[in-house]
């Protein structure tokens, strides 16, 4: 037996008490009843087939073992298995790379995640000339959605955006839809304009001098004019011009000259002196060679008075007669 001191006093202790309170070495038995330093309880390994939770019990002893970096995880309230947690990437702290055009895509080689209100640039550039065929580009550029083309549109009056050209050559082109060929849209050359008519115009040129100029005695070229129309074949060679006279006794004399050739050869005088003079012919010459062709007109006075040519006009027209 045994006591113990209390706050309240002595407390008479039984010998279990005092043999527990003492503790025991050796296996626990029917002597040696209590906690003993050899208890199996204290070393012996427990396996638990469940876990507790404050309202169901878990099973875990149906879960396949688990491998490396797995973490149990619940699968319902009463089951939980092993499993391999995702992977998450870290969040980048750099912009998103430029968008540009490409054929294909690439996966990238970066392990940091793009942020949910990133933004990606654009790469931006003007559209080209309209072309003439279809081309898919090599450009990794954008455009905008209201871009314009420089060139010629499908606006009406678009015309009007080109520089204005105010004197024709026979090397310009036009632009045309060939009838001939569904409409598609060619170019012509305004050489090779053709008009409808007897003795068709294939090519035509003209020229004139609108310079006053006074006459004297001798023969002078007023005007000459070279065409660059080389083909051969058939030419219709046109004139017109005017003078004045101060005298009804002095004429105004003319030729028209034609590769050398002369083609007309006339001397007229006004029926008064405030009369303007004029005249005018035309002339065919065939031609088996090809190259230029040249119409002169040289002028003279006979007579006292004064006489003034003022201006003069070539037409050439290549023909199909």
């Amino acid at each position: 037996m045994g006591y113990i001191n209390t706050p309240t006093g002595m407390v008479h202790l039984v010998r279990d008490t005092v043999d527990a309170l003492q503790g025991t070495v050796g296996l626990p038995s029917n002597i040696n009843r209590f906690v003993t330093s050899e208890d199996p309880s204290l070393t012996n390994d427990r396996i638990a087939s469940y876990l507790r939770s404050t309202s169901t019990v878990i099973d875990i002893f149906n879960s396949p073992a688990p491998s490396a970096g797995q973490v149990l995880t619940a699968q319902s309230s009463t089951n939980a298995i092993w499993v391999t947690p995702p992977e998450y990437a870290l969040l980048t702290n750099s912009s998103p790379q430029q968008l540009i055009v490409l054929a294909t895509g690439a996966v990238g080689t970066s392990s940091e995640a793009a942020r949910a209100d990133h933004r990606h640039g654009f790469l931006i550039d003007s559209p080209v000339s309209v072309g003439a065929t279809a081309s898919p580009g090599v450009s990794t550029a954008f455009v905008r959605a209201d871009h314009v083309h420089p060139g010629l549109s499908r606006d009406a009056n678009d015309f009007g955006l080109f520089t204005e050209k105010t004197i024709t050559s026979l090397d310009d082109y036009l632009i045309i839809e060939d009838s001939q060929d569904n409409y598609n849209k060619k170019r012509i050359r305004l050489n090779n304009i053709q008009a409808a008519g007897s003795g068709m115009i294939e090519k035509a040129q003209y020229s004139f001098n609108e310079t006053p100029a006074q006459l004297g005695t001798a023969w002078a070229m007023y005007h000459t004019f070279t065409t660059n129309v080389v083909d051969l074949g058939s030419f219709r060679f046109g004139w017109s011009y005017e003078f004045d006279s101060t005298s009804r006794n002095t004429s105004g004399d003319f030729q028209i000259i034609i590769d050398g050739i002369i083609v007309q050869k006339i001397s007229m005088t006004p029926r008064r002196a405030s009369d303007t003079v004029q005249a005018s012919g035309f002339k065919y010459r065939s031609y088996l060679t090809s190259g230029t062709h040249t119409i002169t007109i040289l002028a003279k006075k006979s007579g006292p008075g004064t006489v003034i040519i003022n201006r003069v006009d070539f037409e050439v027209w290549k023909t199909n007669i």
